[in-house]
């Protein structure tokens, strides 16, 4: 358990210094196109570098897989999985669905992930054997049996 609370405090830290970055371009420039639907803005490239510099600072031995800059290829037993910024099409649309989300894996298993929504001020979390909670508590499946009444 000791893990999980590290790692999702650390993950909020992540966050705050990421949303930081994020709230702090006023103008959203695209830096790279792939398609309509794949595109990296400088909001992407900022939040990621605080991301990545905090976790370099802190965790010097810990691999990181970040959509922006990818695999670093290190072999450690902690890998750091980032997107800096998911939804970024909705964020340079200007909509408020978009969040940052960070997961953590020890000896490549998943062990925790969190998810922080700034415009709509939610988190959500799940650490591996303890559940998953929101602002709400914890989500709850609707109660059905076929996945296309769900």
């Amino acid at each position: 358990m000791i893990l999980g609370v590290i790692g999702i405090n650390a993950c909020k830290i992540l966050v705050i210094v990421g949303f930081v970055s994020i709230n702090s371009d006023t103008e959203v420039t695209a830096v790279a196109e792939g398609s309509a639907y794949d595109i990296v803005t400088e909001a992407d490239k900022g939040s990621e570098r605080i991301i990545l510099d905090f976790i370099h600072s802190r965790f010097p031995d810990h691999a990181i897989l970040s959509e922006e800059s990818g695999d670093d290829h290190r072999h450690a037993r902690c890998q750091w999985i980032i997107d800096p910024l998911d939804g970024t099409v909705n964020y340079s649309a200007g909509l408020a669905t978009y969040c940052i989300s960070i997961g953590l894996k020890v000896a490549g298993e998943t062990r925790m992930g969190y998810v922080y929504a700034p415009t709509l001020d939610e988190e959500f979390w799940a650490v591996k054997g303890k559940g998953a909670y929101g602002p709400y508590g914890r989500p709850q499946a609707k109660g059905k049996n076929e996945v296309q009444r769900a």
